[in-house]
């Protein structure tokens, strides 16, 4: 009997240690599993602080946008805000879609703090663009709060308005269809680096580089030719040369997209940096030097508001009153110096009707010229508009534009001169056909028209850049892309007016503790 009583009491003490055993186990186990669940769930809050700091740099961007800074805090360089009820007190779905869900902060608090400083969206050093400081935190029920912090720089966007900048920023960009018809040749130059006195002396100074030939003599290879089609085939260089780049909205591994569909037998494509025995370059067709799915937003142009003085005691029709007698004129206000920026002075002269011009008009100063109407220069070499010295011109056209005879003489650089159209395509797509004997300095944006380029007057040239629906060239024209008009400011832009489309230049989330901002102090402090 003691014998069994003592191998019971054995079988009891091991069970009792195994189960000790096992119960330490499974609480390590459990602890582990509440550990886990926590550090999961600081996980998620944290990615979700991410999400409300984003929330808050969305609300900064509109601001830049829109140039409304009403609800923040002013500071000497930027702007600070920590009240947005849109994304502490986010409103509760309805009930009927998500049936027992209540809403974010039902166990958590949200807030946000922004400060978004000022800066030049233009700039080429980081440092001196505008930037945006996040800082999102959720503070747990039990008091643990989980922040994180992030900071966005912002530059000028692509989808800038035309007027601003940005949309010149090729050679020649089409909607459609890009043809050449003829021999011609696409470079680049820069007005702004001078060289002359007349844009001719100026190309003339920087062309002194040739094709891999020999043959023919170009300036710089910064040019392109572009168009958002999706088709190859509506991008036809034929036996012209393009020292630059070419871009399509094709994409490069569509089984339809060829490259030697872009050139006819004698046509290239090639830049600068080309060498015979690039492994990129066929002897025609620089591979590298082609972009695929391309893309621009271009919105449709609308005519400005009335902003100085509006001239109208001239009427509808020929513009040539007495014939052979005094030379009419569209005069501005006064001459702006070359490097003079600010000035947003000009002179508007507005006309309901067709402007048709048979003799010289003279532009002195900056002036604006809105034809709500077709605008046709024709007739023999005197038949042009003329810009003087220093001179600077904007013509907004709702209708047709034919430019022929002396065609628009503009002896200064291609930013001087800017060409607009209103035309839509969808609705019925004007035409704009430049030709005449005098070459065209300046730039065309019409996203709504179809552009015909015509060679064979006695310059044959085309100085700066044009957009359009469709781009024709005729003839054996000498197309320069005019690299000052990339970045062209609006003269009609109010220099205290901040707004700008943003594009997202930098976006890093600070997590060195060196890097973490005060927000406390951030309005003085800056960033």
């Amino acid at each position: 009997m003691s014998r069994i009583k003592d191998s019971t009491g054995s079988v009891i003490i091991a069970t009792l240690i195994l189960t000790l055993v096992l119960a330490a186990l499974v609480g390590v186990y459990l602890s582990t599993v509440v550990q886990e669940e926590e550090l999961s769930y600081r996980s998620r809050m944290a990615f979700q602080a991410v999400n409300i700091a984003e929330s808050g740099i969305d609300f900064a961007i509109y601001s830049f946008i829109e140039d409304d800074w009403d609800g923040w805090d002013a500071g000497s360089n930027g702007y600070y805000r920590s009240d947005f009820s849109a994304i502490t007190n986010p409103p509760a779905p309805d009930s009927t879609i998500l049936n027992g869900f209540n809403g974010l902060g039902t166990n958590e608090n949200y807030s946000v703090k922004v400060y978004a400083q000022k800066g030049d969206p233009g700039a080429t050093d980081p440092d001196d663009l505008p930037a945006v400081l996040a800082e999102g935190t959720i503070t747990l029920n039990n008091g643990i709060t989980v922040s994180r912090q992030i900071m966005v720089r912002l530059q000028y966007g692509a989808s800038d308005d035309p007027k601003r900048g940005g949309f010149w920023g090729n050679g020649m960009l089409a909607k459609e269809k890009v043809t050449f018809n003829g021999s011609s040749v696409a470079d680049s130059f820069n007005s702004a680096n001078g060289g002359g006195s007349t844009i001719q002396q100026i190309y003339d100074s920087q062309a002194i580089n040739y094709n891999l030939d020999g043959d023919i003599q170009v300036a710089s290879g910064n040019t392109s030719v572009a168009s958002l089609s999706v088709s190859v085939a509506d991008l036809s260089i034929g036996n012209s040369f393009v020292y630059g780049s070419v871009a399509t909205g094709a994409l490069e591994e569509d089984e339809n997209t060829d490259p030697q569909d872009l050139v006819g037998p004698n046509g290239s494509i090639y830049d600068e940096e080309t060498e015979a025995d690039d492994p990129t370059f066929d002897g025609n067709i620089d591979t590298a030097t082609l972009t695929y799915d391309f893309f621009a937003d271009l919105p449709e142009v609308t005519i400005p508001e009335v902003n100085g003085t509006p001239y109208t005691s001239f009427g509808t029709g020929d513009y040539d009153p007495d014939g052979d007698g005094p030379e009419p004129a569209l005069t501005g206000v006064g001459l702006l110096a070359d490097d003079d920026t600010t000035d947003t002075a000009f002179t508007e002269y507005r006309l309901s009707g067709n402007l048709d011009i048979k003799d010289t008009v003279i532009v002195t100063g900056h002036v604006m010229l809105v034809v709500d109407g077709n605008l046709k220069i024709f007739g023999n070499s005197d038949a042009m508009i003329q810009l003087a010295t220093n001179a600077k011109l904007d013509i907004f056209v709702t209708g047709d534009v034919t430019i022929s005879g002396g065609g628009i003489l503009n002896s200064g650089d291609p930013p001087n001169l800017r060409l607009f159209n209103t035309g839509v395509a969808a609705k019925k797509s004007n035409s704009i056909t430049l030709g005449g004997n005098a070459a065209f300095s300046g730039a065309v944006y019409a996203p709504g028209c179809d552009l015909v380029i015509n060679g064979g007057g006695t310059e044959g040239a085309f100085y700066g850049s044009a957009v359009a629906n469709t781009i024709t060239i005729n003839g054996d024209v000498a197309l320069h892309y005019d690299e000052a008009l990339k970045n062209q400011p609006d003269p009609y832009k109010d220099p205290d007016d901040e707004r700008f489309t943003p594009e997202v230049h930098s976006w890093v989330e600070l997590t060195d503790a060196s890097e973490i901002r005060n927000m406390g102090t951030i309005l003085d402090d800056g960033i």
